[in-house]
Order: C-alpha cells, then structure tokens, then sequence
C-alpha cells in the first residue's frame, strides 16, 4: 500500500511541477514581451501617463498573449519530445472508440449547463465581494477590452484552447491515468479551473474541463479540442457578437435563457440516463485515499494555492 501511495504522490508531483513550469513560462512570455513594447513608449521625451501606458497594453494584449502561449509551447515541446506525438496525443490519431453524434450532443448541451452556472454566479460573487467592500468591476472590464481584438481572438478562440487541450488534456492526463479515470478527469479539470485564475471562470472551466477530459479519454482528443473551439469562438464570441446586435437589456436576458434551457436539456439526459453514468463511475471510481494522496504533494499544492491566490487577487477595494 505504501508502494502505491508513494506511485501516486510521485505521479501527482510530477504533473504538478509540469503545470506550474508551463505556467511560469507562460506568465514570463507575457512579462518579456510587454516589456519590450514598454520600452518605446517610456523614452518618449513627452511624458506619458499611467492611464494611456495602461491602454496601450491592452490593445496589444492579444499579441501579448500568443507571445507567452509561443514561450510555453516551446517548453512543453522540449520537455515531452517523442512522447508528445506518442502518448499525449496518441489517441487524435487512433481513437479509443467511435463517438455517437447523441453523446457528442449532451456534450455540447453541458457546455451551455456551464454559461447557466457562470452566469448566476458571476453577479453572486460580484454582491457577495461588495458587501465587503470589494468588486472585480475593473478585471471584468480589462478582459472585456481584451477579447475585442482581432489577435485576442485568434488566441482565446483558436491556439489558446488547442494549446490548453494539448497540455491539460494530452500531458497532465497521462500522469494521472494509471490511478485511475474519474481521478484522471477531476484533477487535471480542477487544474484546468485553477489556470483561469477567476473564481467563476475557474468554476466554468472546472465543469468544461470534466467533459473535455471525458471526451478525451473515452473518445479521442480531437474530440476535446473541437468542443473547445466552439465553445470559445461559437459559443463565446460568434453567439455574443449576435446577441450584442439586441438591446443592452435583451442580451443579457437572450443569452441567460439560451444557457439556461440548452444547459437544461443536458443534465435532464444525463438524469435520463443515470443508471448508465452511476455504473460508469462505480467502474472507474478511485481506491480509497487516492485523492487525500494528492493533497499531500507540496508540488500539487502550490499550484492550487497560486489559482485561488489569483482568484482573490483580482478584487479590489471600492474607492468612496
């Protein structure tokens, strides 16, 4: 028992420390690269202010962005090597099995169960933080600049999901698989939510990274990848810009109720079909005291601890 408790700490530090190199690196990309647009604007001999150096950044937010995904696609090519192409994403290539278009669909339906989530409990928490004296009004309001953009979208709508796929899906996956699916699946997701490092984000991410991570082993990786791309660029981007057409006081109301009834319809399948899910996990539960192993990894730690350090991190106090 001592063996396999030692296997599985082994296994989750491993993966840990993977996670966090991949995003150091990522975070060192996007420090290097706003440093040298950064430099320019500072030797203007006409002063510059802090609000206009800020928006500058901003709008170079999207290069900014595919520069640190660059840095950290590097890392993780060095690192995994043949075992990239040969175990990571083995199955793109030769699926586990052949998907139904009918659970590819009640896929899809729990990708709107997780809007519904992030919607209600965006405004929640945004009440909760104010009845202490704190909002992230001005988070919100920075990544809604951001996603406006053409590079921004080519990164949160295209490399960025493949590249989170290849890592969380492909990489992280492989180390945990050996102790078994379901812990395979619920800790690279909750992994996946840490990286957003926004606790509602975090909160969505953590159920989509569930059906990504499922998708994957069950199916193929490809599978997750796409889901991934139409849940950020159709979901996200084409549905919202659509919606944005509407009044400021439809949107909101459009898309709540869009979320709401599609996300509805998928957890009312997967009601339909519990006997079949509640066998699936019983098959691939894992043994006791797997998951209390993983909390004892320093590494697997630390890399919880920077997420929710994030997570607080982007409140700040309202000014009276």
């Amino acid at each position: 028992m001592n063996v396999e408790k030692k296997a599985i700490r082994r296994s989750v530090g491993q993966m840990s420390r993977f996670y966090l190199a991949y995003q150091l690196l990522f975070l060192f990309g996007g420090i290097v690269s706003t440093l040298v647009m950064a430099v320019p604007l500072l030797l203007q001999e006409t002063a510059i202010t802090e609000e206009h150096f800020n928006q500058v950044l901003v709008n170079k937010m999207g290069l900014i962005s595919l520069v640190s995904i660059s840095f950290a696609a590097v890392f993780v090519l060095l690192k995994r090597r043949k075992k990239l192409w040969q175990v990571d994403l083995y199955n793109f290539k030769y699926p586990s099995a052949k998907i139904k278009l009918s659970t590819l669909g009640i896929c899809v339906l729990l990708l709107f169960a997780a809007q519904a989530v992030y919607m209600c409990l965006s405004p929640a928490v945004e009440w909760s933080a104010n009845q202490l004296g704190y909002t992230m009004a001005p988070y919100l309001e920075l990544t809604s600049v951001e996603e406006n953009t053409i590079l921004m979208l080519v990164y949160a709508s295209i490399l960025g999901p493949i590249m989170e796929e290849v890592v969380f899906r492909g990489v992280l996956l492989q180390y945990l698989l050996p102790h078994g699916k379901f812990f395979a699946i619920s800790i690279s997701a909750l992994l996946f939510g840490c990286f957003h490092g926004e606790l509602t984000q975090g909160i969505f991410a953590f159920i989509c990274g569930l059906v990504f991570s499922y998708l994957t082993i069950e199916y193929s990786i490809k599978w997750a990848i796409l889901l991934h791309i139409f849940n950020n660029f159709l979901l996200s981007t084409v549905l919202s810009g659509l919606l944005d057409l509407l009044p400021q006081s439809m949107n909101t109301i459009f898309f709540a109720l869009i979320s709401i009834i599609g996300g509805g319809c998928g957890l009312f399948l997967l009601w339909k079909n519990r006997t079949k899910v509640k066998a699936a996990l019983n098959r691939n539960i894992a043994k006791k005291g797997t998951y209390l192993q993983s909390f004892t990894s320093i590494w697997f730690l630390l890399c919880v601890g920077w997420g929710l350090y994030e997570c607080i991190d982007i409140f700040t106090k309202i000014s009276h």
